[in-house]
């Protein structure tokens, strides 16, 4: 792949969170004075601190408690710089993706004691596995091939095929689904970032889901998302169902702030389209569940009404769901 392709967002938050879990493990394992985690995002020069520990307050680059020479250094060599500075040894490790691509991140280590050579080996080593796991990440969210247009028969075997997993996926015949879903998805990955190629992850991951891969379904979703802002199509409305898929198996995995933020973007879109969307209120519900297990009842009871208000403008006073909505606002 270029150096040139476009960094979506999705693959620069996914990128931060391997670079965090590497922070995590790296104090977790040297237990350092201090550690710092430097990112700079691919083709762009300013670094910030990802992710501090021992510090008096998060390091900004005016800050005089990181040795900033030594990290631009880092960044600039993309090879690793010990030093003495003062009463305390600095060590910095670049963390770039194999074999020579950019340095997103820097480690940056200060500890009393000069580095032994096997803990040295080891955060050398911790470096380069997180780079590894970076290009992996890269190559799973974004899209080698360039977009082409398909032809119209190939529109018409995609479309066919998918239809069949959707129509085996409503019968329960879950085996049956993942597997046209899948073909589809690998039919519509020869037209490059795309909406055929978003739709078919979207629907794949949702059969995966439906059998219990939970994190094989979160990779598709992910992908379906990075592959819209690709094509430039992160506003689009087929980002709804990726963003409100997403957003469900992060709150599946406990991670509250991020499904919240996932729905909210999820709503924004859809305020811009002409008419209500019919998960309106599905989200705003789920917004209200996440607002009361962050213990804010307060915002759980407006999210929940305006899901009440939506679905009865939807779907009428007696639907299944308009009522499924007036019992969680009536349990507050």
């Amino acid at each position: 792949m270029t150096e040139n392709t476009v960094i979506t967002p999705t693959l620069a938050r996914a990128s931060r969170r391997v670079l965090r879990d590497a922070f995590k493990e790296a104090a977790e394992r040297f237990r350092p004075r201090r550690l710092a985690l430097l990112y700079r995002q691919e083709g762009e020069l300013a670094i910030e601190t990802e992710c501090s520990g021992g510090f008096s307050s998060k390091p900004t680059v005016d800050s005089h408690e990181i040795t900033w020479p030594l990290v631009q250094g880092c960044f600039t060599q993309a090879s690793p710089i010990q030093e003495q500075v003062g009463g305390a040894q600095i060590l910095c490790l670049p963390v770039k993706r194999p074999p020579d691509g950019p340095v997103v991140g820097v480690l940056y280590f200060e500890s009393t004691n000069k580095f032994p050579e096997d803990e040295l080996f080891a955060v050398e080593s911790l470096a380069g596995r997180t780079g590894a796991e970076l290009a992996m990440v890269r190559r799973r969210l974004l899209s080698e091939v360039q977009r082409v247009l398909p032809t119209s028969d190939l529109v018409e075997n995609w479309t066919g095929i998918r239809r069949a997993g959707l129509e085996a996926f409503e019968a329960g015949v879950s085996d049956m689904a993942v597997s046209f879903l899948e073909r589809a998805k690998n039919l519509a990955e020869e037209w490059g970032p795309c909406r055929e190629l978003a739709q078919s992850l979207n629907d794949y991951g949702q059969a995966l889901r439906a059998g219990d891969r939970m994190n094989d379904a979160h990779t598709q979703f992910q992908r379906g998302m990075s592959i819209l802002e690709q094509a430039g199509l992160d506003r689009h409305i087929q980002a709804i169902p990726l963003l409100n898929n997403l957003g469900g198996v992060y709150h599946a995995m406990g991670e509250l702030k991020e499904a919240e933020r996932l729905y909210r973007l999820g709503l924004d879109i859809m305020s811009e389209q002409s008419k209500e969307n019919k998960a309106t209120p599905a989200v705003m519900a789920n917004l209200g569940v996440i607002s009361i297990e962050l213990g804010d009842p307060a915002t759980a009871r407006v999210w929940l009404q305006q899901a009440l208000a939506s679905a009865t403008r939807l779907f009428g006073e007696e639907h299944p769901y308009t009522e499924k909505c007036r019992e969680k606002l009536a349990a507050l």
